[in-house]
């Protein structure tokens, strides 16, 4: 619906578009972290057995993933949105810089401050 909004030019429809996505990533991050958040245990029986020695990581670790669920839905939303307007350059050089600020910001945070130890 966003790449035929932008298709016909339709600046008032994109607009709209675009605010019904990031409504609706909100909303759907929004439960979706309450859930993990709330019974995280039900969400890792999905994928680990009863007793998994991996759950006593993998608790922690759906947490902070659940914290991040609203803004990658929104990363989501704004990434397609460029897609849609056949942009694929401006998604590139955030993810570029993004992931330069990972590759720095990782050793500092895990081995200065101890962090996702």
């Amino acid at each position: 619906m966003i790449a035929k909004a932008a298709a016909a030019g339709d600046k008032d429809g994109l607009e709209d578009e675009v605010a019904q996505a990031v409504a609706l990533g909100t909303v759907v991050g929004l439960v979706g972290t309450f859930l993990l958040l709330w019974a995280p245990g039900k969400a890792l029986e999905l994928v680990l057995p009863p007793g998994a020695p991996a759950l006593a990581h993998a608790t922690p670790y759906i947490f902070f993933r659940a914290l991040s669920f609203v803004p990658a839905l929104l990363a989501t939303v704004g990434f397609a949105t460029y897609r849609g307007k056949l942009d694929p350059i401006t998604p590139l050089k955030i993810t570029l810089v993004s992931q330069l600020a990972n590759v720095i910001l990782d050793p500092i945070f895990i081995f200065k401050f101890g962090l996702g130890s």
